[in-house]
């Protein structure tokens, strides 16, 4: 029965090994925006060349709508209990220049 319940929860979160009684990562996020960035992993593939809102292992491409972009954001803060990371998921045959900015959002989700 436990090994039912292992490959349960390995099917479920697949880039964490669980064990029974382990922590959770604290480093998920970041693990999985490494593998969205490095462009070798099958969801680099899948997202290639768009945005896409990143909380411990879920990836969710951005929506058309602005409604719907915040609706995504709140449910998965409500769902993983952190803010989500966008990013942009490059395509591997474009060369990009990054230009960064730091701003502070201000409406009222966190």
């Amino acid at each position: 029965m436990a090994k039912v319940l292992i490959e349960k929860c390995q099917m479920s979160t697949p880039h964490q090994n669980l064990v029974r009684g382990s922590r959770p990562d604290p480093n998920l996020t970041k693990k999985t925006l490494s593998l969205l960035l490095s462009g070798k992993t099958r969801l680099a593939k899948k997202y290639a060349g768009k945005h896409v809102l990143v909380v411990k292992n879920k990836v969710v491409p951005l929506k058309e709508k602005e409604e719907d972009i915040w609706r995504d954001i709140q449910r998965l803060k409500k769902e993983y209990g952190e803010m989500p990371t966008l990013t942009f998921v490059p395509r591997r045959d474009i060369s990009y220049i990054l230009i960064g900015a730091k701003f502070q959002c201000g409406f009222g989700i966190g």
